[in-house]
C-alpha cells in the first residue's frame, strides 16, 4: 500500500468519525536470522491529520486474553490498532446506533478507531490477541479507558 493510499484510508476513516473502520492483511512483515518485524505502513501524519492544531503521538503494545466483563469504552485518541499476534473480535458501536458489532481482527490488520468511538478488543476463553496501539491527538495522551458517562462530557471537545 503506498503512502498516499494509506493516507486516504485514514483521513476517510476519521472524516466519517463515528465508527471503526479496517485494512485486511495491511501490515508489513518481514524476518531476519533473529527477528521479525511487523510495520504500520508509512503514512504523511500532516496530511492524514490535518484538522489538528498539533501532534501528540504515543503507542502501546496491548496483550488480550480472554473475553472481557467490562462495559465499551472510549479514547480521547485516535487510535490504530496493529494486530500483531492471534485473533481478536472488535466490539464496537456506531456513534448514535443502539447496536453493537463484532469484527474479527487478526494478525496482520489494521482498525482505526476515531476519538470517542465505543469498542473493546476481547477474544475467545482461551485465546491471546497482541496488537500495537498507535495513538494520534491534539489532547495529552492519557493512555486510559473512558466510559461512556465521559462520552457525553468530552463529545464536544474531542479531536
Amino acid at each position: 500500500m503506498s503512502i498516499i493510499d494509506f493516507d486516504s484510508w485514514i483521513i476517510a476513516g476519521l472524516g466519517a468519525a463515528d465508527r471503526c473502520v479496517f485494512l485486511q492483511r495491511a501490515v508489513n512483515t518481514w524476518s531476519s536470522a533473529n527477528s521479525r518485524v511487523t510495520s504500520l505502513p508509512a503514512f504523511d501524519l500532516l496530511r492524514a491529520f490535518s484538522r489538528l492544531s498539533h501532534y501528540n503521538v504515543a503507542s502501546s503494545l496491548v496483550s488480550i486474553a480472554g473475553p472481557s466483563t467490562e462495559p465499551l469504552h472510549f479514547h480521547t485518541s485516535h487510535v490504530f490498532g496493529v494486530a500483531t499476534k492471534g485473533r481478536g473480535v472488535l466490539r464496537h458501536k456506531i456513534i448514535g446506533q443502539p447496536e453493537e458489532l463484532r469484527t474479527i481482527v487478526e494478525e496482520g490488520d489494521v482498525a482505526l478507531i476515531p476519538s470517542t468511538v465505543l469498542h473493546l478488543f476481547e477474544t475467545e476463553d482461551n485465546g491471546i490477541f497482541e496488537y500495537i496501539a498507535v495513538e494520534v491527538s491534539e489532547k495529552p495522551i492519557d493512555y486510559q479507558k473512558h466510559w461512556h458517562e465521559d462520552a457525553l462530557a468530552d463529545k464536544g471537545d474531542a479531536a
